[in-house]
């Protein structure tokens, strides 16, 4: 796969000799309208993260380019199979929608290895809005929308990128663009493959943090058919493939048959392990397409419609300490707006979408051995929309928005009743921005969201042994409240922000029972997170950014998480740069939180020993990210950097034993990747 990845940056390279023939720079359709405010929604607070903010951090993936941005959480949810989970405004990340280039793409399942799959070769930046109703077409982001904009020709150009680091840390991506002769047609292809290998900071033999490759090949088209027609389409390729447990050891040099609880010297998680590889190792390979189509048509001046769809297939084939485990996972999405400036105050759309989510699984240990119904499901969502910006003065701009949905849900293995969720909902939402003065911005944000539980992963970082039932009759149902307030002048930002989430019937396992069950929790959980941010240009090349978040979490809500999750957080960010050279300073410092309340009590270090408990106390502590960048001419640049340059990782092994014996790899509360180093030739034509 290396070579041909190689061979393909290769030919991209001879392109780009090409492509500096001519230079020249083209403006479709869409961007025109965006101009001219016709397609453009700045009501909503959306963060930014640019390109340039993904150099700084040395982002290969998605779950790294947003990782610690205000508002964002992304935190590994299991030690051995590298599973992530990306949260938004406190929120679990299946309530986190992605988007790309504004329309749905991703799935329930997507959300928990694709973030690491998808590479971040040839985005332009990525769009993060925070609340329910975020998104017109996504009422699923109860936490938020994540929009990754990826790079559009408008000029030849070619990028390319090589790193190399400790722990087989490797990096080799190419971004290049081409536009036609008359303007009309342009076009871009990217190319990821990065690599890192596995980590075990406490030397017991089993890794904290996984091995992954992954690898991205994509191409994005866009051609004005005429003056009045924009086509644009884009499809990406990606594979992934995650390898964790036992360190240097293949999973097939067994030593001991296969079954039972895995065994360490002494029963204990931070001595040696001395049982079966294959207990204790967990392979997840995952292989995505997906496709997206947008077609703008102008009718008149004044008017224009939008149709938007979008494709993509999943497939993970998976080992989990010794249990098979394989599904095939199809998104649909489709949807037709019309956009009408009726006046010059009034901006109204409407438009139908349609959504499906379609998973079919196969496993002989859970399913033909154990005869266990499937996790199979059949999603459908039917949606009507409804939207008016007025701007009734230069100070103010108001969005109101009103969904209906009917969907229904089926999981076609558990149960009998053909649709357990057969539902409509009715979503309003509503976005005030006012300004003050021409440096002072209030943003206000009152919104409705909703989402149908739909797999067992959603609550735990795998299948259970002792299968699982599906008890869900109701949609989980969201309202939030934002409120932000922004100081903009040239040398100084002070931007704060509250935003306030309650859920209802969120999804949840129960274990109280013989068999695990899917259910809906009966109360309303509340979650209410504070940020402030200031950033200070002190001189021409230094620049400042502090930032202070506090997360507030019921304890009833944190108690039906898998992983802890932050409460205090706080960022300073230094940066210098000239016209030779860029050196990048990130501190983080993570607050104490007591972990007794995200049910890690009972968790021990020695099987059958309850004296061993593991700490439910987790301390504070802060990593250090330095970055610096070298220019060598206009074309090419050379860098260096350090993550986590104290090498901090969390106190204990994240693996643990219960009383009765059964082992697991999730008592994770800090840093599970210690310090590495790297290196890199960046050049850009």
């Amino acid at each position: 796969m290396i070579r041909l990845l190689a061979l393909y940056l290769l030919s991209l390279s001879a392109f780009s000799q090409d492509a500096q023939i001519q230079e020249v720079k083209v403006q479709d359709i869409n961007e025109r309208l965006r101009s001219s405010g016709k397609i453009k929604d700045s009501i909503i607070k959306t963060e930014i993260v640019d390109a340039k903010e993904i150099e700084k951090k040395q982002a290969t993936t998605l779950s790294e380019a947003i990782e610690d941005e205000n508002g964002v959480e992304s935190r590994e949810g299991c030690s051995i199979c590298g599973m992530r989970r990306v949260r938004i405004n406190g929120m679990k990340g299946e309530h986190t929608t992605v988007l790309m280039d504004g329309i749905p793409l991703n799935s329930t399942v997507s959300s928990y290895y694709g973030f690491d799959a998808l590479g971040t070769s040839g985005i332009d930046r990525i769009e993060i809005s925070r609340g329910a109703g975020a998104s017109l077409i996504a009422p699923e982001a109860i936490g938020g929308v994540i929009n990754i904009i990826r790079k559009k020709a408008t000029e030849d150009s070619m990028n390319f990128n090589f790193a190399m680091g400790d722990f087989d840390y490797k990096l080799l991506s190419a971004t290049a663009t081409k536009v036609s002769k008359d303007r009309r047609s342009g076009t871009t292809f990217t190319a990821q493959v990065n690599e890192q290998g596995q980590m075990d900071t406490d030397d017991n033999g089993i890794n904290e943090s996984p091995s992954i490759e992954s690898y991205l090949i994509g191409v994005k088209h866009y051609i004005d058919l005429n003056a009045s027609n924009n086509l644009t389409i884009d499809f990406t390729t990606l594979k992934s493939d995650t390898f964790g447990g036992p360190m240097g050891t293949s999973l097939f040099e067994s030593t001991v048959s296969n079954t039972g609880t895995p065994t360490f010297k002494d029963n204990d998680v931070r001595e040696k392990y001395t049982g079966d590889p294959g207990q204790v190792s967990e392979l997840v390979q995952i292989k995505r397409k997906e496709a997206t189509l947008s077609y703008t048509h102008l009718i008149d001046s004044y008017s224009n419609m939008v149709i938007k769809q979008s494709f993509a297939e999943q497939i993970q084939d998976s080992w989990y300490e010794g249990s098979d485990y394989y599904h095939d996972n199809h998104t649909l999405f489709s949807d037709v707006q019309y956009n009408n400036q009726v006046n010059e105050t009034h901006f109204l759309t409407f438009g139908i979408d349609y959504k499906s989510e379609i998973l079919k699984s196969e496993s002989f240990k859970f399913f033909e051995e154990a005869s266990r119904p499937k996790d199979n499901y059949d999603y459908r969502s039917t949606g009507v929309y409804l939207r008016d910006i007025w701007t009734p003065t230069t100070k103010v701009e108001l969005s109101t928005a009103l969904r209906i949905n009917k969907i229904t849900t089926d999981w076609t293995d558990q149960t009998t009743e053909q649709n357990e969720i057969d539902e409509t909902m009715l979503a309003p939402r509503l976005h005030l921005k006012y300004g003050h003065t021409d440096t002072l911005t209030s943003r206000l944000g009152l919104g409705v969201g909703y989402r149908a539980p739909l797999t067992f992963f959603e609550s735990e970082h795998g299948l259970l042994d002792d299968g699982f039932d599906v008890n869900i009759s109701e949609l989980e149902k969201s309202k939030s409240a934002t409120y932000s307030l922004a100081y903009d002048n040239d040398r100084l930002i002070l931007n704060g922000g509250v935003s306030h989430t309650e859920v209802e019937n969120l999804a949840y396992v129960d274990t109280s029972g013989t068999t695990p069950s899917l259910k809906n929790y009966n109360d309303a959980l509340k979650v209410t997170n504070y940020d402030f941010t200031v950033g200070y240009q002190i001189t021409t090349p230094l620049s400042i950014g502090l930032t202070l978040e506090n997360f507030d979490y019921e304890k009833d809500y944190k108690a039906l998480m898998v992983v802890a999750a932050v409460e205090q957080r706080v960022k300073l960010d230094l940066e210098y740069e000239t016209d030779d050279y860029m050196l990048n300073f990130l501190v983080t410092w993570i607050g104490a939180r007591d972990l007794s309340d995200y049910g890690y009590e009972g968790h021990y270090n020695i099987n059958g020993n309850t004296n061993s408990e593991k700490t439910t106390d987790a301390p504070s502590f802060y990593t250090v990210d330095i970055k610096g960048t070298y220019n060598l001419d206009k074309s090419y640049k050379v860098y260096a950097g350090v993550k986590n340059l104290m090498d901090k990782t969390q106190d204990e092994s994240p693996l643990f034993f219960e009383s009765n014996g059964d082992f697991d790899v999730t008592h994770i509360y800090g840093p599970l990747r210690g310090r590495q180093i790297y290196a890199g030739l960046q050049a850009s034509f």
